[in-house]
């Protein structure tokens, strides 16, 4: 049942419209009365707002024809949404949010109704009686789901749901679309040609828009001359003129109907000649890209007039004025097709192929640096060509503007280096998308020549130290020398036009010259340079004394040769690496040092001329200044013993000599023993002829005839019993 009530008030001009729920804009869309498997007593309803608008349940009830339950609605419903009422014996609530109610639903049946807030039924559950239509208890109990929301509550709409909820405790949607829904077929058909003729087939075409989980059972068509047919396409040809009522009946695989009828008009008219033109609007005979070109219609009608056109342009565009211009973007063959339509809705159509010219690109290139050099890389850049109507695809590159290509890319840049100076010109084409190719596009290059580098030098030959002049002769045939850079070879440099140069080390050097012309060209030149080595120079002291030192036999000289130099006078590389030294005069150098002092005693007196001689790292060798050691002879040293210790005047008494030489021998000896009895032995014997105490001395005399102190010693004799 569909009810409607409007309530108008009209006072002073202002009225006022209240709209309520009407008849099945809200309907019973499913029943748990059997609970769930874990609580028989979790029932609830679900209502459902089948429209697009937000329905007040304000007013309204839901009442059962046992008299339980009977719950007074609140809240809204959205436009499709639904609404949960829930039992809770703990008693009713009520809520914007939620709904619950007290009283059971019979698992044996009971009529449920939908009362608006007119009290007027707006829709019912089992309102036939008896037992429930759909759902059963038992393990997992299921719900009783409402198949057609906008159906009638009648058995056969109502059925058993099949999707288990979320907790596995019932089979039910509660606040979702029932599991059964269904929504019956809709369908339409289209039909060519329209208008049809007689004698001339006409195909029929239907389509059905269905619920995902429906199929089409048939198609049938009737075509309004007791013709009919079956299928979803069917051809059918009417044999008079007139118009026909054709209906199509869809039927789907639960037995719901959809009908379309739609009116088939069959006439009998002359089609409409058709033709047309084509031509350049810039006056141009060749049709070309960008260019607007006129499209004139030359069709007519012998039996009317022609009424509408629908041009196509082959690039996707259209055009419904008779005579429309276009411009193509764009090289191509295009399939122009003219559709014309006569005062009868008679078609004619035409097409022809129109080719469309590209326009020629443009080339354009610049070129870095500004000034190359010979042999230094120059970047062409011809990312500023560009093409109107497309793009461009490939770039080729004469070098020397002979006419043949010596590079060609895709990619816009370019490098290439010139092997000479002077002005070269370079030419570019590019080709775009259509293969057409752009005019030359020539720009002259000026490649500066590099500078020519030359130097002469003072002496290729000098020594350490000496002054080398390196005199610039290097020229620039198209321009001027900017900067010189100079390498000496030996870790230094110049920026000087024409410096000088002392080098310190010995040994061949390479002089690399590298000039630099305004543009930034460079060139350099090499020579060698042979440097010789001055000799060192030695020098020795004695005891830090130049001349003559006198010492005694066996006293350490120290000869110091560490004045010697190779890198003073005048200051340059170089060090002494061995000492020799004649330390007696006669020539041989009898002891080699790295050290520039040694230590050397005389065992003999005499006089000694001493040199040294030094050799730099070069194997170049100088002789020192001469010193003269002057040694001096050591006078012996006197000693003696005798026995025995304390002889008596009977016994004979041994003298032992025990004196020594450093540095000779002794020759002599002077005996007194200090009775008046001498002796030159060198070891004497003696009997003293009385006791009492002597004074023995004894003096020696040497090879050098030095004598040496009197050794004395008391010897005591006592009286012989």
């Amino acid at each position: 049942m569909k009810t409607t009530l409007i309530i108008i008030l009209l006072i002073g001009g202002v009225f006022t419209i209240s709209l309520c729920g009407t008849g099945s804009d809200v309907t019973i869309s499913e029943v748990a009365w059997a609970g769930s498997a874990d609580d028989p007593t979790a029932e609830w309803i679900e209502l459902h707002n089948t429209t697009t608008a937000v329905i007040d349940l304000s007013g309204w009830r839901l009442i059962s024809s046992d008299g339980a339950p009977e719950i007074a609605l609140t809240g809204k419903i959205p436009p499709h949404e639904y609404r949960v009422l829930h039992r809770s014996d703990a008693g009713p609530e009520r809520s914007d949010d939620r709904i619950t109610y007290s009283g059971a639903l019979r698992d044996g049946g009971e009529s449920l109704y939908l009362l608006n807030s007119a009290g007027v039924e707006a829709d019912s559950a089992n309102s036939q009686g008896g037992a429930w239509p759909a759902g059963k208890a038992g393990d997992v109990p299921c719900t009783m789901e409402r198949i057609d929301q906008s159906g009638p509550d009648r058995p056969e709409n109502w059925a058993t749901a099949q999707d288990l909820a979320d907790d596995g405790l019932f089979y039910g949607t509660p606040g979702a679309r029932n599991s059964v829904s269904y929504t019956p077929p809709q369908g339409t058909f289209t039909f060519d040609p329209n208008p049809a003729h007689p004698g001339e087939p006409v195909l029929f075409s239907g389509q059905a828009s269905l619920d995902t989980r429906i199929k089409v059972a048939s198609y049938a068509w009737d075509f309004g001359d007791d013709s009919i047919g079956r299928g979803q396409t069917f051809s059918h040809t009417y044999v008079q003129t007139g118009s026909y009522s054709v209906l199509l009946t869809l039927r789907d695989d639960r037995g719901g109907v959809a009908n379309v009828v739609k009116d088939v008009r069959v006439i009998v008219n002359a089609l409409p000649r058709i033709d047309f033109s084509v031509r350049s609007e810039v006056g141009k005979r060749i049709l070309q890209s960008l260019d607007p070109i006129l499209f004139s219609d030359e069709s007519y009608d012998p039996d009317g007039e022609v009424v509408s056109w629908m041009w196509s342009f082959g690039d996707g565009a259209t055009s419904t004025q008779p005579s429309p211009s276009h411009t193509y973007i764009g090289c191509g063959t295009y399939i122009v097709g003219l559709d014309v339509t006569d005062n009868n809705e008679e078609h004619s159509y035409q097409t022809r192929s129109l080719r469309i010219e590209s326009i020629a690109p443009v080339a354009a290139y610049t070129f870095s640096p500004r000034q190359p050099n010979v042999g230094s890389p120059v970047i062409l850049d011809a990312s500023g060509s560009f093409d109107r109507d497309g793009s461009i695809t490939s770039y080729a590159w004469d070098i020397d503007n002979d006419g043949s290509v010596d590079h060609s890319s895709t990619l816009p840049s370019a490098s290439f280096s010139f092997p000479r100076g002077g002005t070269h010109s370079v030419a570019l084409q590019v080709t775009d998308d259509c293969g057409v190719i752009s005019l030359p596009y020539v720009k002259q290059l000026v490649v500066n020549y590099p500078p020519k580098a030359a130097f002469q030098v003072s002496n290729f030959y000098p020594k350490q130290a000496e002054i080398v002049r390196f005199i610039d002769q290097s020229h620039d045939d198209d321009g001027t020398i900017a900067s010189w850079k100079w390498d000496f070879g030996d870790g230094t440099s110049s920026t000087e036009e024409s410096p000088q140069h002392a080098y310190g080390g010995t040994g061949a050097y390479l002089v690399a010259l590298t000039v630099t012309d305004e543009d930034g060209s460079q060139a350099t030149v090499s020579s060698q340079i042979t440097v010789a080595n001055i000799p060192p120079t030695a020098h020795i002291t004695a005891n830090g004394q130049e001349g003559k030192t006198e010492v005694k036999t066996g006293e350490a000289v120290m000869f110091d040769g560490s004045h010697s130099h190779d890198d003073k006078n005048p200051p340059r590389e170089g060090k002494i690496v061995s000492y020799h030294w004649d330390l007696d005069g006669d020539g041989t150098f009898e002891k080699e040092t790295s050290s520039p002092t040694v230590a050397h005693s005389y065992a003999d007196n005499g006089s000694y001329k001493v040199r040294l001689q030094v050799t730099d790292d070069s194997g170049a060798t100088a002789l020192s200044n001469q010193v003269t050691i002057v040694v001096h002879n050591q006078p012996p040293s006197a000693s003696f013993t005798f026995s025995p210790s304390g002889p008596s005047d009977a016994d004979e008494v041994s003298f032992t000599d025990d004196s020594t030489d450093a540095d000779g021998t002794i020759l002599s000896w002077q005996w007194s023993f200090g009775d008046g009895a001498l002796s030159t032995a060198k070891n004497p014997h003696h009997v003293f002829a009385d006791d009492g105490t002597y004074e023995i001395a004894l003096i020696v005399t040497d090879n050098d005839g030095a004598t040496s102190a009197a050794c004395a010693r008391t010897i005591t004799v006592v009286n012989a019993i």
